[in-house]
């Protein structure tokens, strides 16, 4: 990870591909458009109270388009990369302590 810090600003430090992030001007963000979604997600989902069974059924899209994408069948889209992305954050809630 400290390798990659030298790229801040100019690639997203999750996976290196300056197509698959937000960028404001010259500037680049840090996470990718999935990695922000499941942060979104993720701050979402402790105000959300879901059972086990929901959060499962909303992770399977991320799993889904990952793995099309990552086998080469599909190349995924960035607005597909953070709507896949929020909906695993929120259902990362099963792990929520209250």
């Amino acid at each position: 990870m400290l390798s990659r810090l030298k790229y801040f600003g100019k690639k997203p430090l999750c996976n290196l591909k300056e197509c698959r992030a937000p960028k404001c001007g010259n500037f680049v963000f840090p996470l990718c458009y999935r990695c922000l979604g499941v942060i979104i997600g993720g701050i979402f989902s402790y105000y959300i109270t879901l059972n086990i069974y929901v959060s499962l059924l909303l992770m399977v899209p991320f799993f889904i388009d990952t793995t099309l994408q990552y086998s080469h069948i599909k190349e995924s889209t960035n607005i597909r990369r953070f709507i896949t992305g929020i909906l695993f954050g929120v259902a990362l809630n099963i792990f929520n302590i209250k």
